[in-house]
């Protein structure tokens, strides 16, 4: 991977790829008419995580798997509980970059044999 693959995390890059991956699928906005407290719209992207405490020393990582993305967020598996409430620092490696920034776990629930946790882009 060559280093300028690698960038800061910023809602104007999610919202780059997203559209991007949109346009290329020609995929149209989804509806919703249900509740709802996501702040934009989730999309399939899979792509593998890697999450470190928040100012850790780097040597404790998690690795997960991103299942969908939004410009505010992330939806993810994982075989380890990430706790609900800590700040983490996060690799979202994707075919077209590895965005690279802060998260809050917003929950995380054992569903199986793993762990599906939600986190909130910190920017």
């Amino acid at each position: 991977m060559r280093t300028q693959e690698i960038v800061r995390l910023t809602p104007h890059r999610i919202a780059a790829i997203i559209k991007a991956r949109q346009q290329a699928a020609a995929m149209p906005l989804p509806e919703h008419n249900g509740p709802e407290r996501r702040r934009s719209p989730r999309w399939p992207f899979k792509g593998a995580v890697e999450i470190w405490p928040d100012g850790g020393d780097g040597s404790v990582v998690t690795h997960a798997t991103c299942l969908n993305i939004s410009e505010t967020g992330m939806g993810l598996s994982s075989d380890e509980h990430i706790a609900p409430g800590q700040n983490v620092e996060i690799a979202i490696h994707l075919p077209e970059a590895t965005l690279c920034g802060r998260a809050a776990v917003r929950y995380c629930a054992q569903v199986r044999d793993q762990y599906m946790v939600g986190m909130e882009f910190l920017f």
